[in-house]
């Protein structure tokens, strides 16, 4: 920083550490300033006026701050930025009064050079802002999602931009989804080339995908391509396994102490939890909204938020029994233990398969995506079980619910499908529709001694 310095007229010392001096500087408008190179201004922005000595002043104009930086040479400018994140990391507060969003507006609307790589400074900010600034990333998702694209073609940044994406899947798994659902299929060829890169750490980016029913949406709406379906194939079957993802992402447990595993495991249980609960709680004030009486719906919606904060804190079962529908059910059908609807119900056809939907959060994406029922009844009601038809990519495709009649009629479902599907492919779920619900009548004929099957298609 000296060296620099010594270089320069007293005046223009002096006007580089006020920032209105040096916002001249850098423009070369200002005529008492002649000669000065706009480079050797940048050089010593980034060496001299960022040294955390000047950082109290700096705060104070954030913005002029920020409108420099967007003007500096590229070069020069990741210097500066990798200052920034030294004192970001010295300095929280610092960073929460920094205005994050706009810079990177600015630094994400530029156009991309071959010898630049602006998604650098992007990701150091995602390690090191808090939560609270994380949503500086949702001003411009177009332009991020293009930082994105441009890094990935650098190996050397592949493992720096899995990083930065697990931190966006932990604190902003919305944006994340909104992400993908915009740019599904070259979001997946990224994951794909930083697999053959890293595979370790874009195992962790799939666990992390897999807890926000990103999967569920995607494989609804597009079919994935082979090398990304590979490589996140893996995750799909532990979407609801929680400690062995927490394994997975935690790596060796050998190397971290135990009051720290700890520590870890919990903050990440209550993190995926949490916005697990939050999704579905938007997911039943949607369906209220769809219903054609409001108030049984409100009154739905508010049930089925209390049954789910129950749910993920491990009293779903209890909470539900108490439920008046549930002490219906039990005054109508002591005989009749739940779990048999759940025992023999696998069924497989070559490739195709049907199974009951996993917990609340397959039954909310399903009725969204898939087929056409209210959401809070077929959570909520033990009388009602809802039955997926899945593919061997693990795509659902189609949707049945069962339900039990007073004298134990099996009552059998199709509701209407949200999506197109050809002839021949409805042909084959409602055979296999058909053969499961028989099956499932044998099975409660042998529990309450008798049994029969009644097959009701939805509307079209």
């Amino acid at each position: 920083m000296g060296r620099w310095l010594g270089r320069l007229p007293p005046a223009l010392e002096q006007a580089l550490f006020t920032l209105p001096g040096l916002d001249r500087a850098l423009s070369s408008l200002d005529p008492d300033l002649p000669g000065i190179d706009p480079i050797l201004a940048a050089r010593l922005f980034a060496d001299a006026a960022f040294h955390p000595a000047r950082w109290p002043a700096v705060l104070e104009q954030a913005e002029p701050v920020a409108e420099i930086l967007s003007r500096l040479q590229p070069v020069y400018r990741n210097k500066a930025l990798r200052l920034f994140g030294t004192f970001f990391h010295s300095d929280g507060e610092a960073l929460r009064r920094f205005p994050v969003r706009g810079l990177i507006e600015r630094l994400s609307a530029e156009p991309f050079e071959p010898t630049t790589d602006p998604s650098r400074a992007l990701w150091s900010f995602l390690e090191l802002a808090p939560a609270d600034q994380l949503d500086a990333f949702a001003a411009a998702p177009a332009p991020c999602f293009r930082q994105l694209e441009h890094a990935i073609r650098r190996p050397a940044r592949a493992l720096h931009l899995c990083r930065g994406l697990r931190v966006l899947f932990e604190e902003l798994p919305d944006l994340v989804v909104a992400w993908f659902l915009e740019f599904p299929l070259p979001l997946l060829r990224m994951a794909a080339e930083l697999g053959a890169l890293h595979p370790e750490q874009a195992r962790g980016v799939a666990g992390e995908c897999s807890e926000h029913v990103l999967f569920d949406r995607l494989l609804l709406r597009w079919p994935l391509e082979r090398a990304a379906r590979r490589l996140l194939a893996c995750h799909l079957g532990v979407r609801n396994a929680l400690p062995q993802r927490l394994r997975d992402y935690l790596g060796d447990e050998r190397a971290i102490p135990e009051f720290q595993r700890a520590r870890l495991q919990h903050s990440l249980e209550r993190r995926v939890n949490l916005a697990r609960l939050e999704l579905l709680r938007r997911t039943a004030a949607a369906a209220a909204r769809l219903e054609r009486d409001p108030a049984p719906a409100r009154e739905d919606g508010r049930a089925l938020q209390s049954y789910l904060d129950a749910y993920y804190q491990g009293g779903g079962e209890e909470h539900r029994r108490r439920d008046p529908r549930s002490m219906a059910w039990w005054k109508r059908h002591p005989e009749l233990d739940l779990d048999r609807w759940l025992a023999g119900t696998r069924l497989e056809h070559g490739a195709n398969r049907l199974r009951p939907a996993a917990g609340p959060l397959e039954i909310a994406a399903v009725a969204l995506r898939v087929a056409d029922f209210p959401v809070a009844p077929a959570v909520l009601d033990p009388n009602k079980q809802v039955v997926v038809a899945a593919t061997d990519e693990g795509g659902v495709v189609a949707a049945a619910i069962l339900a039990l009649t007073i004298d134990e009629r099996l009552t059998f479902w199709w509701p209407p499908a949200r999506l197109s599907a050809s002839p021949e492919a409805g042909t084959c779920w409602r055979e296999l529709f058909d053969t499961y619900a028989e099956t499932l009548a044998r099975e409660l004929a042998r529990e309450v001694g008798h049994g029969k099957v009644e097959r009701l298609v939805g509307r079209s």
